[in-house]
């Protein structure tokens, strides 16, 4: 468990390895410290962080005037959720699925989450991503905004037992 603290990035590197097929990590009560940012998510491998080569997609779906929309803006970063807001009733919470962070195969990365945006309207996503092109093994995930810190979020990560 990490929890932030106007933390530029939370970072998870120390458990990812083969003893789990997929880990899980839940992040609950996410709260950017600049308001309409977007939540974004990195992987590393050989001891360093990606800044580049993500491919992935995002769903949103807005109720208040009932649209969905497809989202690949970022090559830098998975976007996990977009316009998050921070004010005093605003936050986020996701469940992010990595599976097979060992294996020198393609490693989806897929989520799903829900939040106040910056106008105060609950949105929905889901999103999916790849990590690169060279296929090493995770061996660590950031959370970041888009802009600014992380104000505050609890992330668990869970391994799933592969029997």
């Amino acid at each position: 468990t990490v929890t932030a603290s106007n933390s530029a990035t939370v970072d998870l590197t120390t458990t990812f390895d083969s003893t789990y097929d997929t880990y899980v990590i839940t992040c609950t009560n996410v709260v950017p410290a600049s308001d309409n940012v977007d939540f974004l998510l990195r992987t590393q491998d050989s001891g360093t962080f990606r800044t580049g080569a993500y491919t992935g997609n995002h769903l949103y779906i807005h109720p208040s005037n009932q649209n969905t929309g497809n989202e690949n803006a970022y090559t830098a970063a998975i976007l996990l959720g977009r316009q998050l807001g921070n004010a005093s009733n605003e936050q986020g919470r996701f469940i992010v699925n990595i599976d097979g962070p060992s294996s020198t195969r393609a490693k989806p990365i897929w989520a799903q989450g829900s939040y106040m945006k910056y106008d105060h309207v609950v949105q929905g996503g889901f999103a999916v991503g790849l990590s690169g092109t060279s296929y090493a093994a995770i061996t660590g995930i950031r959370f970041l905004m888009s802009s600014g810190n992380i104000s505050s979020g609890t992330f668990r990560l869970y391994g799933v037992a592969k029997s």
